[in-house]
C-alpha cells in the first residue's frame, strides 16, 4: 500500500469534500491564538470550527483507513480495558 502524501491536517479539512472549513477560519484561530502548546485542530476543534469526529473521518479518509464510531456498537468492556489509556488527554 502507498504511503499518503504528507499535508498538514488544517489543510486536510479545508480541502474536505464537503467542506468542513474554511482557510479564513484556520487563519482566524491560528493567527490570533498562535501557541506552541495548542495544534491548530485543537484551536478548531475549540472554537467550533470542527468536530473530533469531523477530523477522525477526515484522517480515514485520507489514510484509506474505514472511519468506525464505536458509539453504535456494543464494545466488550474486557477488550477495553486492554487498550492503553490515552496520554494526550
Amino acid at each position: 500500500m502507498a504511503r499518503p502524501e504528507k499535508v498538514s491536517l488544517t489543510d486536510l479539512l479545508v480541502q474536505a469534500k464537503p467542506h468542513i472549513t474554511r482557510p479564513t477560519q484556520v487563519g482566524r484561530v491560528c493567527g490570533s491564538n498562535a501557541s506552541p502548546d495548542r495544534k491548530p485542530w485543537r484551536l478548531l476543534v475549540d472554537n467550533d470550527f470542527v468536530t473530533e469526529e469531523q477530523i477522525a473521518q477526515v484522517l480515514a479518509k485520507h489514510l484509506d483507513i474505514p472511519y468506525v464510531n464505536l458509539k453504535y456498537y456494543n464494545v466488550n468492556p474486557g477488550l477495553v480495558k486492554l487498550l492503553p489509556e490515552n496520554q494526550h488527554g
